[in-house]
């Protein structure tokens, strides 16, 4: 028995994408290595999707100050230069988020953190026709316990679903997106 048209059930999948100069994506575009055809549908208007931090949530910061506790859970893997540790965290347990956005006036304490089992990530260098050296990611789903020092925790939301990894390229890249809440 084979699979015809009827068998296939609609899917989506949202991406968020910026190109230069205003340019568009064309109406039918390819997806996957056997090239299959998609239909491309262009929203100009974001402030309805999935990707955008829950107006509950946006509420329940509002309220927020010094001492709050806050997590942060991973929705993809993340590249740490301390490993399971986020960079951004200075030695002592507080540090200042550099990332985009203005989150550098936040500054936080690292309380706990549930950190699954590392995930090695490699790859091919075209360019030297050689393997890239094997990284460990930290997985998706691991959540670290914060206590906010200083600034307003409001302005942690302004990196929901972006990516707090501590190297710019693997930010490039997605690895880390954020999701932010209480504890």
């Amino acid at each position: 028995m084979g699979q015809g048209p009827e068998d296939y059930q609609p899917a989506s999948l949202r991406v968020r994408l910026s190109l230069p100069n205003g340019q568009t994506p064309a109406p039918i575009g390819y997806l996957g290595g056997e090239r299959r055809p998609v239909a491309v549908e262009v929203k100009e208007s974001l402030s309805d999707y999935w990707f955008d931090c829950p107006e509950s949530i946006k509420k329940h910061f509002a309220g927020l100050g010094k001492g709050a506790r806050v997590r942060l859970v991973l929705a993809t893997p993340a590249l740490f230069e301390g490993g399971w540790r986020p960079g951004w965290i200075e030695k002592s347990g507080t540090g200042a988020l550099h990332l985009p956005r203005g989150l550098s006036k936040v500054k936080l304490r690292l309380v706990a953190a549930a950190v699954g089992r590392r995930e090695p990530v490699s790859g091919w260098n075209l360019r030297e026709n050689r393997p890239k050296a094997v990284r460990w990611m930290v997985p998706a789903g691991s959540v670290y316990f914060f206590e906010v020092l200083d600034g307003n925790p409001a302005d942690l939301l302004e990196s929901w679903l972006r990516p707090v990894s501590d190297k710019e390229q693997d930010r490039k890249d997605g690895f880390g997106l954020a999701l932010w809440g209480v504890w």
